[in-house]
């Protein structure tokens, strides 16, 4: 398999050329054999179920082909004639669940699509977000998400390239939706978030120590705290951003011969400010104030923002 390479194409196009690409280098995830009979297909599934829990439970190193064979009662060459040797076999899996990749990606081109003041980060963390806990959330699903944490935590150099062909390309194209979502922001920080917000998912997906931790007040993967999950990923990447545009602005080398950028950048952190506070409120508290900022005042010069613009495009972005 051919690695996807990332989107070089600027603005919401890269997003379509991303899944266009997963597309033609992908394939159908069922695509060697191709088979029509049910009892076939039935039987090659029941492969890839049984090769994904093996590997997610022990590790790919740990799992032999015979295991997988006699995990799913079939005979060893079979497995071998419907998925081809073990790397082949792992990447089936992961190919197999391309859509939820797609649908992160088609979220992602409606969510770069949006206007900033419409929400566009919110949208953006959400589209990362809530296929993965749909597809955690189905039978199938837990221990796809345990493989991928686990892989994605281990590094082996035998699956590293299977996690790189299918998971870079949509990383990348996230990454730039990002930078374009948080104007003035540095790719590299971006980057950083997009790591953190990562592990964050990740770890809600596999973890089940919060029941030990919480004395069995809280379930693991609980639906009910998805919603703090998201306002987490969210408030946590403004928070980053404001402390990196505060740095930015406390830097004497970089903002004396630019007055207009250091007004800029003041301007962003006190936005970014206000809008971190206020992603922090509760949601009645937010709706009050959405319905106190549409009653504001315009600004006395209309190319001079004043705290009150601030705040209320903070508000509108939130």
């Amino acid at each position: 398999m051919s690695p996807v390479r990332p989107c070089v194409c600027t603005g919401a196009q890269r997003f379509c050329t991303n899944v266009q690409s997963r597309q033609q280098t992908l394939g159908s995830p069922t695509t060697a054999p191709r088979v029509t009979d049910p009892g076939v297909r039935d039987r090659r599934r029941s492969i890839l179920l049984a090769a994904e829990k093996l590997f997610a439970l022990h590790g790919y190193d740990a799992v032999s082909i015979r295991q997988i064979a006699d995990e799913v009662d079939v005979p060893l060459a079979l497995v071998g004639y419907y998925l081809g040797p073990k790397q082949a076999l792992f990447q089936a899996i992961f190919a197999a669940w391309s859509r939820t990749i797609d649908e992160r990606l088609a979220a992602l081109h409606l969510a770069a699509t949006t206007p900033l003041r419409a929400g566009r980060l919110k949208l953006i963390v959400q589209a990362f977000v809530k296929p993965v806990l749909r597809m955690r959330a189905s039978p199938e699903g837990e221990f796809h998400a345990l493989l991928v944490a686990r892989e994605l935590l281990l590094h082996w150099p035998e699956t590293d390239q299977v996690l790189t062909d299918h998971f870079d390309p949509m990383a990348h194209a996230f990454i730039d939706a990002l930078v374009e979502a948080l104007p003035g922001a540095a790719r590299t920080d971006v980057v950083w978030c997009h790591q953190f917000t990562l592990g964050a998912l990740v770890n809600h997906m596999s973890d089940a120590r919060i029941e030990r931790l919480s004395c069995g007040q809280a379930r693991a993967n609980d639906p009910a705290a998805h919603a703090m999950l998201l306002r987490f990923m969210e408030s946590g990447i403004r928070a980053v951003m404001l402390s990196r545009a505060s740095r930015r602005t406390a830097s004497p080398h970089q903002n004396q011969e630019c007055p207009m950028m250091l007004r800029r950048t003041l301007i962003a952190t006190a936005a970014l400010a206000a809008a971190a506070t206020f992603a922090a409120l509760p949601a009645s508290a937010q709706q009050v104030i959405k319905l106190t900022a549409v009653a504001g005042h315009p600004p006395a010069f209309p190319w001079v923002k004043t705290f009150d613009d601030i705040f209320i495009s903070a508000v509108e972005n939130a």
